[in-house]
């Protein structure tokens, strides 16, 4: 969850949301491109205070670009990315701000854009549906759920696997 947000706003946005590169995260090898399948290296972020302090920094990097740029600046940015099956079903949950070009229907999807606004709902999809996918674990271990989740993003999704434990 903390390598989310520098991975997006950072390595993929950095040219628009940090042209100084003053987003003060120094070194971000071991935060956006870890040994550790898309998470903070575990070589390095192996204690929870510091997985908590990086992921508090992350957050502050999020609302830094929420509270500098524009809604105009936000969605007048797009990137280019791939199109996948499962990116096919996350585009449903965003109300504007993804495109999908080709034939999404017979499964022919040829690019996708993504604007700054839409990477923004993106991170806070992920990060729900991380946490909803974290309280699934914990009733499967008969742990008591503590917080009540927003129903918004991809867990809310009709296809998204939202099977419970038995």
């Amino acid at each position: 969850m903390a390598s989310l947000i520098p991975r997006w706003l950072v390595a993929r946005w950095g040219h628009e949301t940090f042209p100084h590169e003053d987003h003060g995260l120094g070194n971000l090898t071991p935060i956006v491109d870890s040994p550790s399948d898309r998470r903070l290296d575990d070589e390095i972020f192996y204690e929870i205070a510091d997985i908590m302090k990086m992921l508090g920094q992350c957050i502050g990097i999020a609302n830094r670009v929420i509270s500098e740029k524009t809604i105009k600046f936000l969605r007048e940015r797009s990137i280019r990315r791939d199109p996948t099956p499962q990116w096919l079903s996350m585009s449903r949950a965003h109300p504007q701000g993804v495109t999908i070009e080709g034939n999404p229907q017979k499964g022919e999807m040829a690019a996708g854009t993504m604007s700054l606004e839409a990477t923004l709902r993106h991170i806070y999809f992920e990060e729900i549906t991380h946490l909803y996918n974290i309280q699934r674990l914990k009733k499967a271990q008969g742990l008591q759920i503590a917080v009540d989740l927003p129903k918004v993003g991809y867990w809310t999704l009709d296809d998204w696997d939202r099977s419970e434990p038995t």
